[in-house]
């Protein structure tokens, strides 16, 4: 710990020593072996970010070999100038491509984005214009002035996505020279030819989607440094981008693991049971030379299929040859009959064969988690852009909007297979619907819900349920232009929406569908009053839905929603009619047989009912002319006894017990007087 103190300090000396002084210092430093492991601090880091361009460039000519020096630039180099930097980078660029340099090098590339999103709010990733030249600089570097004028001048004829190409290209360019895998090198080679194709082929009307999908291959491969320049190419075309190509990038990101891996095969039936395709039969000239070289073909055929035999995993075949013993074939002769092996040769072998296959197993199990792990990786990445995308202030409402449907398809699609997958797509859901929205159409708000409803159907999982819940939740409230009524057209969708809650008896639309947008709207249902109150006293309603539903019209009844809408003296006459008439079926009715949470809910409305109203003289007069016979006999100590058991029930419901309820409404209601 005190060693700890110490360099500390040190370090805090060594921040005021610069250029030479620094540099004296670090060399000495150097001699000492690995000081910053030693003292947990870094104390060459501090010394080098120091250095003036003179010497940055001795040092990194003096430890451009040295892969543990060389990291070292990632947390210096924010330090430097710009000239220090280029220095620095070109050094780095000119030597051979190794996995350190890489990691350096895009590290650095990596740092001069600045990145700066809130959630549902905004989305901007930038450049500034002199990190912009230092990756010209750098290109120019490796490439020469002729190409990269060559390429400038083609990606600016483009009028759609200049910025987003411009600075792909640089970035893809500086890849390619730096990639220590040539397989990688190739794949950057051939991304920037496609963004050149891309910026040249702009009036093609698949345009945007092969821009997209440029952006999403990249995405695809496993590092990580892929994805800040990648959003920034994004980001800044998003004003170009349709719903069509939105939509596009959600359907990739709901393909299946096979699909997205490029594992075609698992998707191939074996030659039986494969379809007939007559345009596969070969055509007959009635001449043998067609014959003869159908017959070389099939030769050839016949080498390959010996030469792909050759492939087989050797280690599998040696297994396999150890477990069949004697069964197992040899070159020099002929087949061995299995016949010939005795039963407890054969149970012998069995046990090898299934030894030798479990052996081999552990591999292929292994390759697929693997497989399995990057394809959840990459839905993930995608995600992360579609946050991207609908944070940004450059996509319009309407394409916000089209966007939420998609996004539950692909949750269904992963939920089962892909869980984090599937809540990383509905929550995308749940940050378009919690935004404002000013200028969405009837039209279009319809078409959602209808579209969302669809959705629900085939679907029993309850995360989506709830996030259809609030899709509904987020058409009503998009409807009420005035945020007190909705639209017309949405108010007849939503009562068709509560007739069928009403009248399923298999639960295909969830409680959640109607009860959630009044708990969440209370204000857009004061005019539905009446449908509500209708469906929850009715007795030919199922038990639970009729709790749900007067459950949710006590939530209408709040200051809040009072200080903003009239409720009509007809509401408040039936609430009291109705709870009057239930009342007394409970008290004439056996109290072992009555439902304690049905009960609870109309004493909770009741309560809030009367509490909301008790300055309105007229409402007030009207609930206690209905109410103020029962509540008293309600009130009674015998009647209090025999509701003693449902008590707790009512407690948590109400807030209070049912003895407190009755008084207090009583108090509101002025029945003591």
């Amino acid at each position: 710990m005190a060693i700890i103190y110490f360099a500390s300090f040190i370090k805090a000396k060594f921040a005021d020593l610069h250029d030479d002084d620094a540099y004296s210092t670090l060399k000495a430093l150097e001699k000492c072996g690995s000081v910053d492991k030693a003292c947990g601090t870094g104390l060459t880091t501090t010394l080098l970010s120091n250095l003036g361009k003179k010497q940055v460039s001795a040092w990194i000519k003096e430890n451009l070999t040295n892969q543990d020096e060389v990291r070292k630039v990632v947390t210096a180099f924010s330090s430097w100038n710009e000239s220090s930097r280029i220095t620095v980078l070109t050094s780095l660029l000119t030597q051979k491509a190794t996995e350190t340099s890489q990691a350096v090098i895009t590290s650095i590339i990596d740092s001069l984005f600045y990145v700066k999103t809130r959630a549902g709010e905004f989305a901007s990733i930038q450049i500034s214009d002199n990190n912009e030249k230092i990756l010209r600089q750098l290109v120019v570097a490796v490439q020469g002035e002729e190409t990269v004028s060559k390429a400038e001048k083609s990606i600016g004829k483009s009028k759609l996505r200049k910025k987003s190409l411009l600075i792909l290209w640089y970035v893809t360019r500086l890849w390619y020279r730096i990639a220590a895998d040539s397989t990688d090198a190739e794949a950057y080679d051939a991304d920037s030819s496609e963004i050149l194709a891309i910026a040249k082929n702009e009036s093609d009307s698949n345009n945007s989607l092969v821009f997209v999908d440029l952006l999403l291959s990249i995405l695809s491969r496993e590092q990580k440094f892929h994805r800040t320049p990648v959003a920034f190419a994004f980001v800044h075309a998003i004003p170009t981008l349709k719903s069509e190509d939105l939509c596009h990038i959600v359907e990739t990101a709901a393909m299946s693991e096979a699909e997205l891996a490029g594992n075609d095969d698992e998707d191939v039936e074996d030659e039986e049971g494969m379809p007939f395709d007559e345009s596969e039969i070969p055509t007959r000239a009635g001449n043998d030379d067609d014959e003869d070289s159908d017959s070389d073909d099939d030769e050839e055929e016949e080498e390959d299929d010996d030469e792909g035999n050759e492939a087989v995993d050797q280690e599998l075949l040696d297994k396999l040859n150890a477990a069949l013993g004697d069964a197992a074939p040899r070159e020099s002769s002929s087949d061995i009959e299995m016949d010939d092996l005795d039963e407890a040769e054969m149970q012998k072998m069995d046990e090898r064969l299934s030894a030798a296959f479990k052996a081999v197993a552990p591999k292929a199990a292994k390759d697929k988690k693997r497989s399995a792990k990057n394809v959840e990786a990459l839905k993930m990445k995608i995600a992360d852009l579609l946050l991207i995308a609908i944070s940004s202030k450059d996509l319009s409402e309407s394409d916000k909007i089209k966007i939420i449907v998609p996004l539950l398809k692909w949750a269904k699609v992963d939920a089962k297979t892909h869980d984090k997958v599937a809540q990383k797509a509905l929550g995308l859901v749940n940050i378009v619907v919690r935004m404002k929205f000013s200028d969405v159409s009837e039209k279009d708000a319809l078409k959602l819900l209808r579209q969302v409803l669809e959705e629900a159907q085939t679907s029993t999982n309850l995360l989506i349920i709830d996030a259809v819940a609030r899709c509904v939740t987020f058409v009503l409230k998009i409807s009420a232009r005035d945020g007190k009524s909705m639209s017309a057209g949405v108010r007849t969708e939503f009562q068709k929406l509560f007739e069928n809650y009403l009248q399923n008896v298999e639960g295909k639309v969830p409680s959640n569908f109607v009860i959630q947008p009044i708990a969440d709207l209370p204000l857009l249902f004061v005019d539905q009053l009446g449908m509500l109150l209708d469906a929850g006293f009715d007795e030919e309603n199922r038990i639970f839905k009729r709790t749900e539903i007067l459950g949710a019209v006590a939530m209408i009844f709040s200051k809040q929603v009072l200080q903003q809408a009239t409720i009509k003296s007809a509401a408040i006459k039936k609430i009291g009619k109705c709870s009057s008439s239930y009342f007394q079926k409970v008290l004439d009715t056996d109290k072992s047989e009555l439902k304690p949470r049905l009960f609870g809910t109309v004493l909770h409305l009741v309560h809030k009912v009367a509490t909301c109203v008790a300055d309105d003289e007229k409402h007030v007069e009207a609930l206690r002319e209905s109410l103020e016979t029962i509540i008293k006999k309600m009130s009674e100590g015998e009647t209090v006894l025999q509701l003693k058991k449902i008590n707790p029930v009512c407690l948590h419901i109400v807030g209070k017990s049912i003895v407190g309820a009755l008084t207090s409404i009583k108090k509101s209601l002025e029945m003591d007087n």
